[in-house]
């Protein structure tokens, strides 16, 4: 049999090389782009895990209040911190008064100097909470480490710092910043000492201050 001349197959092998590469390329791109994929997906479904059981902690907060004859006290709760009604379990190694999460150069670890930050007393000297930094009045967005909590004493807020934005779709100004508020949910009912109507409260709810749609 006659052998292919060595011009041939050398010109085989580079095609064959070539092909080789291109395969190995294209499958690495494809394995990237699902990793890429699956570590948004967890992103996701860390916030939605996270908002389910700040909902249900706004539950309890309210069937409590209703149960030991305090329903009086349920408008009260309008913005309030549904954070503070969660028992965690797991813990960072930073606090609260770490310089990077304020504009502060001042002398933040002592006592004086983390009441002018405006932190909470108790979390002040408590470490970190799960990914929950904890209650601000001021805080430098830029500062804040991407996936955690914390709650926007001033303007009343849950905020969370997304990881992925590009993940996400919602008409808020920062594009990597969700924000919730607790509102208190009012019904109007016949008012049974006039022929009017009258407010009660039926329960407590966290909404979206801006409606964000998952894009995975």
């Amino acid at each position: 049999m006659q052998k292919a001349h060595p011009m041939l197959q050398q010109g085989r092998g580079r095609i064959e090389n070539i092909a080789i590469i291109t395969f190995v390329t294209a499958l690495m791109g494809y394995f990237v782009y699902t990793i890429l994929d699956i570590i948004e997906s967890a992103e996701s479904i860390s916030v939605e895990t996270r908002v389910k059981q700040l909902r249900s902690a706004a539950n309890w907060k309210f069937s409590e209040l209703v149960v030991t004859g305090k329903q009086h006290l349920v408008a009260d709760q309008q913005g309030a911190n549904p954070f503070e009604w969660i028992e965690f379990g797991a813990f960072d190694n930073d606090t609260l008064s770490d310089k990077r999460f304020t504009n502060d150069t001042g002398d933040q670890d002592k006592p004086e100097g983390k009441k002018r930050l405006g932190l909470e007393p108790d979390l002040a000297t408590t470490p970190l909470f799960d990914n929950y930094l904890g209650s601000f009045d001021q805080f430098v967005w830029s500062s804040i480490p991407s996936k955690k909590w914390l709650y926007d004493r001033k303007n009343k807020l849950i905020i969370y710092k997304l990881a992925y934005p590009q993940a996400i779709e919602h008409n808020g100004p920062i594009k990597d910043q969700l924000q919730w508020q607790l509102k208190v949910e009012i019904i109007f009912e016949p008012d049974p000492f006039t022929s009017g109507s009258r407010q009660r409260a039926e329960g407590l709810i966290l909404e979206a201050v801006y409606p964000y749609h998952w894009k995975n």
